[in-house]
This record gives structure tokens, sequence and C-alpha cells, in this order.
């Protein structure tokens, strides 16, 4: 009975808790909302967790080493807060995550370029969202961490470093706990990006518990780059003069994970997106409107037999805003045509291990499974699977039933691209399950999380956690 009465005061707690985060948010002052209207709460997630051992017998669970971590990502349509709250257990088993808030704003940090203090600016309200996330008697020990992703890596060198560089002074301001300016802001890599997303699926889903892990590979398709990431089985992977390059060791309490791991600039549905307009305005290869059209268009404007006849449309990236409208006079051969121009697009740019073409299942994120869920292939709160051959048959459905999506003059496109980038660029089977969600277990799954639990390798080692 004592322990069911804690429980219940625990329960009870953290319910409070979270009704206080409610109330601080809304009397946070306009002074510090500085990007308010962009500004949205979107999830906090719980776990009741205890940790059971191997021979069945429940261990306690230390209620007295709480951490948190704080990891903002800089990237290419928007920024983002992820705070993680983890507990410590017996030691060789990993720290459970109890919970997470996420928030965002819409504001990229790269569109900031020009104006670096601005930047900054942008993200105190994401940095207050953080401080009201965590009891202030753990503010100090606490760390902070941003690290941009595509967005930043496409503008000059100069201007990003001149953004981390007051990204680093907000933190230093805060009252977080700041370490050296390389280990806090940093633009990271295509490698770590498609490491720390793998980390973060096969943490969640358990795999990176148990003594012979079953991990799955990651997909990752963001708007500026696209990762894939698994455990290659087969030593021609490891040891191939090509592949081999991509072969990251990724340690993780008992086990050194060998990592393959690849990422593609520019591969990122948004920048792909982008540069197959500018490649279907130099040369223009379908009869129609197509070739007034493009020669009469602007820097930023572009005709596209991907786009459903007598439609146009407008996206923002990189800061700039793009016109798009339609080449074709009549919709029976737009899948057909766009394939072909998506096709050449992806040709010889992706190359990856022919081990992945023997792959059962992989974990599809992000925007793969954003557009699957938008086209309801997917439950958006459950997620789902879909086989290869499902994704481009529902590519072809979209096409050529465009009018049910007369408010997504892109969905064509961009489900042509995708579903290209799975046959045609990574040469998967027709019956390889395409695993897609947004969250495991109720948390979100980004890479975010497997780079906080590297930024707290140290503490944890320290406490021999780890």
């Amino acid at each position: 009975m004592q322990r069911v009465s804690c429980k219940i005061l625990a329960v009870s707690v953290i319910l409070f808790g979270i009704s206080l985060f409610y109330l601080t948010r809304k009397q946070m002052s306009s002074s510090d909302a500085v990007v308010s209207q962009d500004y949205d709460y979107i999830h906090i997630s719980h776990k009741d967790m205890t940790w059971k051992s191997d021979d069945d017998d429940v261990s306690e669970v230390q209620q007295n080493d709480d951490y948190y971590g704080v990891m903002f990502d800089a990237g290419s349509t928007g920024s983002r807060v992820h705070v993680f709250h983890f507990q410590e257990t017996p030691q060789g088993i990993p720290p459970i995550l109890i919970s997470e808030v996420f928030n965002f704003t819409n504001l990229p940090l790269a569109q900031y370029a020009d104006n670096p203090s601005e930047g900054a600016a942008s993200l105190k309200v994401l940095l207050n969202v953080a401080l009201q996330s965590i009891p202030s008697s753990h503010w100090s020990t606490t760390p902070v961490a941003l690290k941009a992703t595509a967005g930043l890596r496409l503008i000059p060198e100069k201007k990003a470093k001149a953004l981390l560089d007051e990204v680093y002074s907000l933190f230093k301001s805060s009252l977080l706990h700041v370490e050296t300016p390389e280990a806090t802001v940093d633009i990271m890599n295509g490698t770590d990006e498609g490491i720390f997303m793998w980390v973060t699926v096969n943490f969640l889903n358990g795999a990176l518990i148990s003594s012979t892990p079953e991990t799955r590979g990651t997909l990752d398709m963001g708007g500026g780059s696209t990762q894939v990431t698994f455990l290659p089985q087969i030593e021609e992977t490891l040891s191939h003069h090509i592949h081999g390059n991509y072969i990251k060791t990724y340690p993780f309490l008992h086990h050194n994970y060998k990592l393959y791991t690849k990422s593609f600039l520019g591969l990122g549905l948004k920048a792909a997106r982008l540069e197959i307009l500018k490649r279907e305005k130099e040369n223009p290869i379908f009869v129609g409107s197509s070739d007034i059209d493009q020669l009469s268009a602007g820097p930023e404007e572009f005709a596209s037999t991907c786009l459903p006849p007598f439609t146009s449309g407008t996206w923002d990236f990189g800061g700039n805003t793009y016109s798009v409208s339609s080449s074709n006079l009549h919709s029976e051969n737009m899948y057909a045509n766009c394939l072909s121009v998506v096709k050449a697009f992806i040709e010889d740019t992706v190359i990856v291990p022919s081990e992945m073409q023997e792959s059962s299942s992989f974990y599809a994120l992000s925007y793969f499974w954003e557009r699957a869920a938008e086209i309801k292939k997917v439950d958006w709160k459950k997620g789902g699977m879909m086989l290869v051959k499902d994704y481009r048959e529902a590519a072809i459905n979209v096409c050529f039933n465009h009018t049910m999506y007369a408010d997504k003059p892109f969905h064509c496109m961009d489900l042509v691209y995708l579903s290209s980038v799975l046959s045609h660029g990574y040469r998967f089977r027709d019956d390889v399950k395409l695993l897609m969600t947004n969250t495991i277990d109720d948390f979100n799954v980004s890479w975010a999380l497997g780079a906080t639990l590297e930024l707290l390798r140290t503490h944890w080692e320290n406490m021999k956690k780890l």
C-alpha cells in the first residue's frame, strides 16, 4: 500500500509540473517571445519506467540522480529545441529516458546569414522553453548545445561562423552549462547526423539495450540532405575500397558498432526539388509550354513537368521564395515525364553497398514518413509500414489523381522523388519494408536524442554508467 501511495504521489507531482509548465509558458513576456508569431508549443512525452534485469527481478531505479540535456537543431526549414530528462540506472544499463519537451519555430538560422545577432535572438523563445522545462536546481549541470545541419552547410563559411559565435554568446549568458565553443555550437557533418538518427531509433526500440542487438537501418530524408545508416552484416561492405570509407565506429556501453553511414548533401527533399527545377530550366525536355515558360522565367521562377496542368505554387528554402508553374498541357503522362526528370537527377549520384538490396526492412523517416502520412498511407500518430512498391504506387496515384490534392501542388513531384530515391537510388527490392513513424514509445524520432546521448556521455562515463 505504501508503494502504491508513493506512485500516486509521483504521478501527481508530474501532472503538477506539466500544469506549471503550461502556466509559466502563457505568462512569458512579449519581450522574451521575440518570434512569438512563429512559436508553437508542440509536445511533452513522459515515460513511467522501471528497469527489469535479465533474471526477471525488478531493480529499483535510483530516484535521486536525474539528468537533463538540451539540444538545439538548426535545420534548413526552422529551428527546434529538444529537452531530454534521463534517469540513472544500475551500472552497465543504459539511462532511462523519462521525458522530452519539444518545440520549434519556422525560422531557419541560415535565414539570418547577414544578421547574426538577430539569428541568435530568434532562439531566445526556445531557450526560455528549455529553462522552464528543467528544475532550476539542475540548470547549472544541464549541458546545452546547438547543431546545425544542411541549412548552414549551404551558406558561406564566414557567415555561418558569425551565426554560431552569436549563438554561443547567447548560451553563455543563460544559466545552463556551456562547454567550449567547439563542443557547444557546430555545423554537424552528415555522417554524425546519420549516426545520431540510427542511435535514436535503436535506443528507443530497445536494440541498444539487448546483449544480442538486432538493430534496424535508418533512412533520414531532411530538407537539405539525406542519410542512410545501418549495421553491415557482410564483410565486403566493411572492407570495400569505396564503401569502407563510410564505416564509422560508434561505442555504446559494452559494444562498438561498426556502422555504414553516408550523407548526400543536396539530396534532401527541398534541395533536390530546387536542383531538379534548375535542370528543367536549363534543359527543357518535354514538348508543351515548357520552352516558352522557362525562357521567360526569372532567377527564382520555374516551370515544371512535375506539377499538374494549370497549377502553380510557391515555397521557401534557404531564405529564398521560389515560384513554380506547370509546363504540362495534359496530365496523362505527368508521372512518366516527371519520373524521367527525377531519374536523370538521381542517376549516378547515389552509390550504396549492394548489401542494402538484400535488406528486409529499414526505418524511413522525416519526409518519407511525412509525405506518406499526408496522403493517409500511414497514420499520423502511430506511423505504419509500406513496401517500396507501395510508395511507388502511391506516387503514381497522386500524380494521376492530382485534383484530389489541389492544395498540395508539389505532392506529385515530391512523391516521385522519394520513391525514386528508394528504387533507383538505394535500389531496394519492391518487397523491402519501410517502417515509417515520427515517434517511438511516444518520443519524437530525431537525431537530437542521439546527439544528446553523446553530449552526456562524458558525464555518464564519469559516473561509471557508460
